[in-house]
């Protein structure tokens, strides 16, 4: 069968989107809109790092919550602050965990790949 790529979108903090952790998306669909925490390998003002985590995470630093957006403007919204879209991975080991928008319990755009038959 043929396969194709899709994105992954992860709960915001663990546990607190009910069974669904994540979950495969097509992300050139423009009805795929998710809302968007942003990573940092390196610290950034008001920035915050969970324990345990390597990673510096965000979601209105930069003075506003995103809302419900395409994965293009989730990368293009990370990038311009300075840092990126996080891994599925940073989401799963609750490293985004509580900072700010209310996104705990919402599904966020990751910059990780899935494949789908």
């Amino acid at each position: 069968g043929q396969f194709a790529e899709r994105q992954w979108v992860s709960c915001g903090a663990l546990e607190k989107c009910g069974a669904t952790g994540g979950k495969l998306v097509d992300k050139s669909n423009a009805n795929e809109n998710y809302v968007v925490r942003c990573c940092s390998d390196t610290s950034l003002t008001n920035w915050s790092q969970m324990n345990g985590c390597d990673v510096f995470t965000e979601s209105d630093a930069w003075g506003e919550c995103s809302g419900a957006v395409t994965f293009e403007k989730a990368v293009e919204i990370c990038t311009t602050n300075g840092g990126r879209l996080c891994t599925v991975d940073e989401a799963r080991r609750n490293c985004l965990q509580g900072t700010g928008c209310n996104y705990d319990s919402q599904l966020i755009w990751t910059s990780s790949v899935g494949w789908v038959e």
